[in-house]
């Protein structure tokens, strides 16, 4: 299997890659990607956990700025969430789906 983790405190945020995927955070200047996704030398080949190589393969990044969202999403909804021949987020995937997120944290702290 892949493998993608966040840790987020208010001020930075950890994240960990194997494999493909995507994890796209939100911030002031807009949505995107951590890392891009790894693929293999075929179409919808990629590496794994459980691979020999996995450590040499594992992306991490420390952020020292706050992380207003984030979203870890599986290879399957990468190509709606992504421009691939510009490699960022696609921001009208992004959009609605965190706004109905922050309108939802919204109504159930009301009540």
């Amino acid at each position: 299997c892949t493998l993608l983790g966040a840790v987020l405190a208010a001020d930075r945020a950890l994240f960990l890659q194997v494999g493909d995927g995507v994890m796209v955070i939100g911030t002031d200047d807009g949505y995107r990607p951590v890392f891009w996704p790894q693929g293999g030398e075929y179409p919808n080949e990629t590496h794994f956990v459980t691979d020999p190589t996995a450590a040499a393969r594992l992306e991490c990044v420390i952020l020292t700025e706050a992380v207003a969202e984030v979203a870890l999403l599986t290879d399957g909804l990468q190509s709606l969430a992504l421009h691939y021949h510009c490699r960022q987020a696609h921001p009208p995937f992004f959009r609605p789906l965190f706004q109905h997120l922050h309108d939802r944290h919204w109504a159930i702290r009301r009540n």
